[in-house]
């Protein structure tokens, strides 16, 4: 399936090459249907750069297309952050490729994901180098430079790497799961944000992609990595206005499956490959941390979601103004006009959309 897919993107490219491709290179970006995680896979002039890789459970897609792509060293690797649903496959690339120069904004962590990747590292002879603001890299004609500069006192998703990829007059954004936070930082920070394709930052949540922020990057295309029917209602729909408003053509996993973008450094083209992973193999793949992946995942309750028809208990109530949730039977509840009511479901689910626990009622 994804070598036809692949085959049929040559097309594309060929569009593109107005002459021989030794002579003219084509920068490829893959945004990779990892459900509820980030991955993407950048190749240009011969080089691969891997950004995040997805969740365990799409562990054995990822290892797959990266063997479907022939690559066997990833001259590049950026971990945004060591949340598992971005760090997890990054351990399963390593059991794929080799590996250059692997970056992450912290050098340890504690989580099983991180636990393995670091594994991973140990065997390959790699280190984890921690990129500051102004850091290049070239890959190929590309060139790659580091956005961000993480304070200590930021949330995890808010110290996501933020790097930009320039292939002559085409231009990409990845952002991670970085918030308001960080756009504010990097609206303050005087860096050229501009770029024609944006990887929105946490899957379209809520607590990202600022009015601010979008006009500062302009972008022509937008890319939200998310997962079908997930349980913390990304994309939000305050972020897809946002982006309607600015005219941005959004691309969405969940809907669109892996995407594939092709430039020659004046055109951009995109492919929706439709193609969508099963989140779980039926031939599990032996992961990092020395156990099999899980077993296919028959409903959408097993995989993490209510099953058809249930219903969910709202366990929180969080404001959209000041990114503050509430137990149920807070009185700051009563006070907080409807519309800014954002109704959450778990303690985790509010600190992963960026939330802050009320000094009030401490839930």
């Amino acid at each position: 399936m994804l070598k036809r897919i692949l085959a049929a993107a040559l097309l594309l490219v060929a569009l593109f090459a107005c002459r021989c491709l030794a002579e003219k290179q084509i920068l490829e970006a893959h945004f990779l249907d990892v459900g509820q995680g980030d991955a993407a896979i950048i190749q240009c002039g011969g080089q691969t750069l891997m950004i995040d890789g997805g969740d365990k459970d799409h562990s054995k897609f990822v290892y797959e297309y990266l063997k479907d792509l022939g690559i066997t060293r990833i001259d590049y690797m950026i971990s945004t952050h060591p949340h598992d649903d971005h760090v997890y496959g990054l351990a399963t690339a390593l059991q794929a490729c080799d590996v250059g120069t692997v970056y992450s904004p912290v050098t340890g962590f504690d989580g099983k994901g991180f636990e393995s990747f670091q594994n991973k590292l140990q065997e390959k002879g790699a280190e984890i180098t921690v990129p500051h603001r102004g850091d290049t890299l070239s890959l190929g004609g590309a060139v790659v430079t580091f956005l961000s500069e993480p304070q200590n006192w930021w949330s995890l998703n808010d110290m996501s790497i933020v790097v930009k990829v320039e292939f002559g007059e085409c231009a990409f954004l990845f952002t991670g799961d970085a918030g308001l936070n960080a756009e504010q930082d990097l609206l303050s920070s005087g860096m050229d944000l501009r770029a024609n394709v944006l990887k929105v930052g946490h899957h379209g949540g809520l607590d990202a992609t600022s009015k601010a922020f979008v006009e500062a990057v302009n972008p022509q295309y937008a890319i939200i990595s998310v997962g079908e029917n997930n349980k913390f209602g990304h994309p939000a729909e305050d972020t897809l206005r946002q982006l309607q408003r600015s005219m941005v053509n959004v691309f969405r996993t969940d809907i669109h499956g892996t995407i594939l973008c092709f430039s020659d450094g004046k055109n951009l083209g995109f492919v929706m490959t439709q193609f969508k992973p099963t989140a779980a193999p039926a031939t599990p793949l032996p992961t990092p941390d020395g156990t099999d992946t899980p077993a296919p995942a028959d409903t959408p309750a097993a995989a993490g979601n209510p099953a058809p028809g249930a219903e969910k208990e709202v366990m929180y109530i969080g404001n959209r103004n000041s990114h503050v949730f509430h137990d149920m039977s807070c009185p700051s509840i009563q006070d907080m006009k409807t519309k800014n009511k954002v109704e959450l479901y778990s303690r985790e689910e509010a600190i992963d959309l960026g939330f802050k626990p009320c000094g009030r009622c401490r839930p």
